[in-house]
């Protein structure tokens, strides 16, 4: 994990920098906003740095999962980047037990104080629920690179949980703490990662998965 600067979208793709910088800056422009009202100077103060955390994890057949948070314009922007599978996941009722992915969790706080803290995303198949828990989240001051879990503050209780829903390659919070979307990555559906934005957090997760479930004979 480190600190550094760039911008990098969501669905494994590089954005062109200058497009990126235009989309966040545009993103603080009214709601309606007419022509004659839109100049360079509407958009504001225009900065070329940007600071980020970011990470990877391994998602199989040499591939990897980037993830990470950038902020810059003050905008604050998760992404993810990572091989697209080619089939879509589904939660198969003719396994047994638990599939489960883990990796972390990076973010900030909207004073640019980093969060970082364990990712595991479990897909009971006898029920076919689907949970993101987040464990052992810390936080450290402004402009600090956030060091190994144990060295920072407990950021608010240390944990969250959600109830997923599954469509495709794609998950979904249906409750829990402000709003949750993640993607299934890799070839064989390795990794998973995304988003999560609450009120006092913009971060992202990527994980990768530990075990499988059984097939029922």
């Amino acid at each position: 994990m480190a600190l550094k600067v760039a911008f990098i979208n969501n669905g494994g793709a590089q954005l062109p920098e200058i497009d990126g910088a235009a989309l966040r800056a545009a993103s603080r422009l009214p709601v309606v906003t007419t022509p004659d009202q839109f100049s360079v100077s509407s958009l504001g103060d225009w900065d070329t740095n940007s600071i980020e955390l970011h990470s990877s994890v391994p998602t199989g057949n040499r591939q990897q999962l980037r993830f990470g948070i950038n902020h810059v314009n003050d905008v604050t922007v998760p992404w993810t980047s990572g091989v697209i599978p080619e089939t879509e996941f589904a939660v198969n009722q003719k396994l047994s037990g638990f599939t489960i992915w883990q990796g972390e969790l990076l973010g900030f706080t909207p004073s640019l104080r980093p969060v970082r803290g364990n990712t595991e995303i479990r897909i009971n198949h006898v029920d076919s629920t689907v949970t993101a828990t987040f464990t052992d989240l810390q936080v450290w001051d402004t402009g600090q690179t956030p060091g190994e879990i144990g060295t920072g503050e407990s950021w608010h209780s240390g944990s969250m949980e959600y109830m997923l829903t599954s469509s495709g390659n794609f998950l979904r919070s249906k409750d829990g703490q402000g709003t949750l979307i993640g993607q299934f990555f890799g070839s064989s559906h390795g990794g998973v990662a995304g988003s999560v934005e609450l009120d006092d957090l913009t971060a992202s997760f990527g994980a990768r998965r530990t075990n499988r479930a059984f097939e029922i004979p």
